[in-house]
């Protein structure tokens, strides 16, 4: 026997849509009961974030000398030969 009722869940909410199988219309919302967290754990994640943070700070800021080191190679080569139409094989054009 099969059941005419489904359930399925929210993407929005996650909460749980009861929906009649048979007119598709939604019966029931059942609202997504979130556990709160506790302060000793919400302050450990606090304390991890910031150092994640400053990780990836300190991975951008390396990117970003990488960047202006690759630029003033591009910019050397092509002042150190005006004709050049092609790059060397060593430098990469963007």
């Amino acid at each position: 026997m099969a059941t005419s009722i489904l359930e399925i869940e929210c993407p929005m909410c996650h909460g749980t849509l009861v929906i009649d199988r048979d007119t598709g219309k939604v019966l029931e919302h059942k609202e997504f009961k979130k556990e709160r967290q506790s302060l000793e754990d919400f302050l450990a994640k606090e304390k991890t974030r910031t150092s994640d943070l400053d990780k990836k700070f300190a991975e951008a800021r390396e990117r970003e000398k990488n960047k202006l080191s690759e630029i003033e190679k591009k910019f050397q080569a092509a002042k150190n030969n005006p004709n050049l139409k092609d790059p060397p094989p060593t430098i990469q054009w963007d």
